[in-house]
């Protein structure tokens, strides 16, 4: 438990770490207590928040609250951390203002380009007041309901914008009669014993950073390369682990023996945000003790008090052996807090009811339009896995150049009614996770697979938007509803575009129980509604990316398995995905791709624009930032340095820069590094008070309708759009809204004064409905007691404006939308990563020095106090990963900083060149696992000739000129076959 023995309230002096821990030789101090807390919270001496780290910079952590006007409050030092754990509430004792340091320029003016906001809403918008209301449930998520102090309701002090907070941790906020930390549970492995010369005092340190510098005392060998990750802007890959390949004797022969284990055995948890832990032994079972040292197992945390640096834990279960494939994802799905195990009995129950078509009657009683009668011609596109088929496509020609095109999406909300058990289940899950291997999804499969997915030769239930368009993909007429279609035929992406090459097999195509006198046709009409639809597309993709569209890619890796035979299909081979791969690739899109996409977009704008004109303060939209003042601003100047003009004030103008270096042959790494300045998008309510605008595809408001069976936020939005269509249906109207309501950098000035007008009237409006209601409900109110009833008449009386659920509900759900959909990517990151190491290994065979291939630069930074020391990224285009190189990586050059501290140089006895964007090495890429057993990769630059020289101790800088560079003493120049294929041209 964390000890939080009294003390008497410190003075508000700010004092250096190494004089705190003289002063007081424990490594932490006892917490205060509660009242102490919030006497300091409301003179304005502390602040509550949540605590964040990083996996970089362990030591330094930020404390965030929604209420906290000016930033978040920096947390240096693991004194200052005092035992608080990645997520904890927490209550922060201010340093005098006069120690805080100053925010670098662009830190102070850490803002988002291109995106524009409104001024703060009137009324009872998100104001202040209801952002309160967030934070308590917030609040109420993290801690439990037994404890929620009124601590975080007093104001917070406003900092100056350029100074950087500071405190210390002086309490952590959460349930105060059990006194222990809050639960945990742990992916770990055992800590090997490390060589002497790299003995760590502090065991919460990053292993790396003490390898690098044990090595540099040693000048006659060559230091590892550093850990690498996959390129990934939002946040790093999580490192995983693999089996070595040695048969069972050799294996045996090289095992060392068993660890033998004291009281406590050291543990490093797979999370990086969490420091080294202390387990009981006692609390392991005997059998397992001796095979621990090579096992992956969960720990619960359990104590930690201020005589300890490290918290303590206990056993939890036995997950598998080290670096086996089962293992290592049962691993990173743990590790990133992802649902794996099987539906409870209720949600079983209520999803394995069987499902038909009901009668014509029924039909149209509910309102649903039956397609299928009027000779709507469906089809489904996917990937050659797929199994959840969302989203269907059709294309029925009108005459005069104009035709009914047809975005179909599964009525997920139909069998997923809000408040069941398997509504309830879906809201745990959030998303559906998808690993390389296998698949975890949001709903049961038989949901997932059969009832909800359009499956081939069958009748659904569907969510259908239909158009009447021209050939430029103009929308002249729109219908949406609920129908039933019949989806004819399921074919893959290849498949599809051998329609649009002219080279279709017919025997390729899916098309069920179809009669096979009736199959011609059938195929016949697909065919032209596939090039139908093509046609528009590709007028579709022009004008979104002559309206300021990006276009950013990094490249994906895909796999070739071994095949085997089907059990059960004799002669029908599959690739097993649980073996290691026999090949990689980059994964490549074409226009089948394309089509799809396009018309995807469309539909998610066309039900965004419905939603924030009926609903502009309860919708699920989705939103996206610009880059970051401080990440691009400096990537703009670099590559000014070089020759490159690059703007990005609005995604309009980063297009139009990047589209007028369409013929330079190192446009892809440029894209690459302008993703790396990208924010993630994120849902969010529609009255969110920073704006709806996404940057990306420079459209004011956007949602995500099209995939409702893997993404929760589209069932939220078939709801919402389900209760907008009956209003509709009813006759009323929607609330006033001029078109250019929709705000863009453009007119923001002339819609705010209109905006905040037609919102008091709103409010009026709703003020008024909501008395009405509640007097109708006591003149017909239920009988007393009856709260069933009382349930039902309030869900009767409920209007437009008061829909289901509440802003602050939206947002919080928008919130958790958000982390899931973070989790669920950094599990599919570390899956790509755990097979392709799997891949890697296996052709250390073939290549002991490594595979031989080429990378250019795509970032250098200085020491801060997130990143210790100078250093710069490469991008490995031919494989889609990057690498980090740090002080003395390189083997044969020493990085670090220049004299202005504002740039990187590469510097040996007799060279010394500057590092610039885009410069290009030859390099090989090896299988390395880390000093702790997870599975990694390794880049070791190759040493141009320039850096061997012996005549010259002058420092030089990169020719202007880099597309051709002499490496080894060759003229090389840059092929752009050597990029990823499936980056545009």
């Amino acid at each position: 438990m964390r000890q939080n023995q009294q003390r008497k309230p410190q003075n508000n002096e700010q004092k250096k770490e190494g004089e705190q821990k003289k002063d007081n030789p424990l490594p932490f101090e006892d917490y205060i207590t509660l009242q102490e807390a919030t006497d300091g919270v409301k003179q304005g001496r502390m602040v509550v928040g949540q605590f964040h780290t990083t996996k970089y910079a362990h030591s330094v952590a930020f404390v965030k609250n929604p209420l906290l006007p000016t930033g978040d409050v920096m947390v240096d030092g693991w004194h200052n951390r005092n035992r608080a754990l990645e997520g904890d509430m927490v209550v922060v004792e201010l340093f005098d203002p006069e120690g805080w340091k100053a925010k670098s320029k662009d830190k102070a003016q850490d803002t988002k380009l291109g995106v524009p906001t409104l001024p703060p809403l009137p009324g009872e918008q998100r104001s202040t007041t209801v952002d309160k209301k967030a934070t308590r449930r917030l609040l109420q998520a993290t801690l439990g309901r037994k404890v929620i102090p009124p601590i975080f309701l007093y104001d917070c002090p406003a900092f100056p914008e350029n100074v950087q907070p500071a405190g210390k941790i002086v309490l952590i906020l959460h349930d105060q009669t059990a006194k222990k930390l809050r639960d945990h549970v742990l992916v770990v492995r055992v800590k090997p014993v490390m060589p002497k010369k790299q003995d760590n005092k502090d065991a919460t340190k990053d292993d790396s950073s003490s390898s690098t510098s044990a090595d540099a005392g040693d000048k006659n060998k060559k230091p590892p390369a550093t850990s690498n990750i996959f390129l990934s802007p939002a946040a790093p890959a999580t490192t995983t682990t693999t089996t070595t390949t040695q048969d069972a004797n050799d294996k045996q022969k090289e095992e060392p023996p068993a660890p033998v284990y004291g009281n406590a055995i050291k543990c490093v948890p797979d999370n990086e945000q969490f420091p080294h832990l202390d387990l009981h032994k006692n609390s392991i079972p005997a059998d397992l003790i001796p095979t621990l040292h090579k096992s992956l197992f969960t720990v619960r945390l359990h104590s930690w008090d201020t005589k300890h640096f490290n918290p303590s834990a206990r056993f939890e279960k036995m997950i598998g052996e080290l670096h086996t494939i089962e293992a290592e994802t049962i691993a990173l799905l743990e590790d990133n807090g992802i649902r794996y195990v099987d539906f409870p009995e209720d949600v079983r129950r209520q999803v394995e009811q069987p499902f038909q078509i009901p009668p014509k009657a029924e039909l149209e009683r509910t309102h649903r339009r039956d397609l299928r009668s009027e000779g709507v011609i469906c089809c489904t596109i996917d990937p050659p896995t797929a199994k959840d088929l969302d989203d269907a496509l059709s294309c029925k020609p009108l005459g005069g150049g104009k035709y009914q095109v047809g975005v179909h999406i599964a009525d997920v909300s139909y069998f997923v009614p809000e408040g069941t058990p398997v509504d309830m289940e879906a809201k745990k899950r959030l998303t559906t996770t998808y690993l390389i291997q296998r698949a975890y999804p949001m709903l049961p499969r038989i949901l997932s697979e059969e009832h909800c997915s359009l499956n081939a030769n069958s009748d659904k239930f569907a969510f259908s938007c239909l158009w009447t368009v021209d050939e430029q993909g103009t929308v002249l007429d729109e219908w949406m509803g609920k129908s039933v279609i019949h989806n004819y035929c399921k074919m893959s992406y290849p498949i599809a575009q051998t329609i649009l090459d002219d080279t279709a097999n017919d025997n390729d195509f899916f098309l069920g129980d179809i009669p096979e006198e009736r199959k011609p046709q059938v195929l016949a009409d697909i065919k032209v509604s596939v090039k139908s639809l093509h046609k528009i597309a590709l007028n579709l993709r022009r004008k979104r990316f002559e309206g300021g569209a990006l276009r950013l890619s990094r490249g994906v890796l895909q796999f070739d398995f071994p095949l085997v035979e089907v059990a059960g299909a004799t002669g029908k081979m599959a690739p097993c995905t649980e073996e290691a791969p026999t090949g990689v690739r980059l994964a490549q899109t074409q226009h089948a791709n394309h089509l799809v996409e396009e018309f995807m977009l469309l539909a998610n704008l066309q039900v965004a624009k419905k939603l924030a004109q009926w609903m502009p303060c309860q919708s699920m939209l989705r939103k996206h930032d610009g880059p970051l003042v401080k990440k691009i601003n400096p990537l703009s100047e670099n590559l000014a340095n070089i020759g490159i003009k690059l703007e990005a004030n609005t995604g309009y103008q980063l297009t139009q820069s990047l589209n007028k270096l369409e013929h330079h042959p190192l446009l892809p790494i440029i894209r690459v590094m302008t993703t790396y300045c990208m924010p993630l998008a994120a849902y969010v309510c529609a009255d969110n008070e920073d704006g709806l605008f996404h940057y990306g595809l420079n459209e004011s408001v956007y949602t995500h309708f099209t995939s409702p069976i893997r993404r929760y936020p589209d069932v939220m939005v078939h709801r919402a759009l389900e209760f907008v269509l009956a209003k509709e249906r009813s006759g009323e109207k929607a609330p006033p809204l001029d078109p250019s309501r929709f705000l863009t950098v453009d007119n923001i000035d002339e819609v705010t004064e209109m905006w905040h007008k037609q919102l008091e009237q709103a409010l009026q409006e709703r003020e008024k409905k909501k008395k009405l209601r509640e007097e109708e409900i006591k003149l017909n109110g239920a009988a007393a007691g009856d709260d069933e009833d009382l349930d039902i008449d309030l869900h009767h009386y409920k209007k437009w404006d008061d829909y289901v659920n509440t802003p602050e509900e939206v947002a919080l759900i928008a919130k958790a939308c958000n982390e899931a959909k973070l989790h669920a990517r950094k599990a599919g990151e570390a899956s790509r990563k755990l097979f392709f190491c799997l891949w890697l290994r296996g052709q250390m065979d073939q290549h002991p020095n490594g595979l031989e291939t080429d990378c250019f630069v795509i970032q250098y930074k200085v020491s801060s106090k997130k990143s210790k020391g100078a250093g710069f990224n490469v991008f490995i285009p031919e494989y889609a990963a990057d690498c980090e190189f740090k002080e003395n990586a390189l083997g044969w050059g020493k990085i670090e900083e220049e004299a202005d501290n504002k740039h990187v140089q590469i510097s040996t006895d007799t060279y010394t060149e500057r590092v610039q964007l885009l410069t290009k090495f030859q390099c090989y890429l090896l299988f390395k696992p880390d000093s702790f057993g997870r599975l990694n990769y390794a880049v070791k630059l190759k040493q141009p000739d320039r850096f061997k020289g012996t005549a010259s101790s002058q420092k030089q800088d990169v020719p202007d000129d880099l597309l051709e560079e002499e490496v080894e003493g060759e003229q090389i120049v840059f092929d752009p076959t050597r990029l990823n294929p499936s980056f545009p041209k």
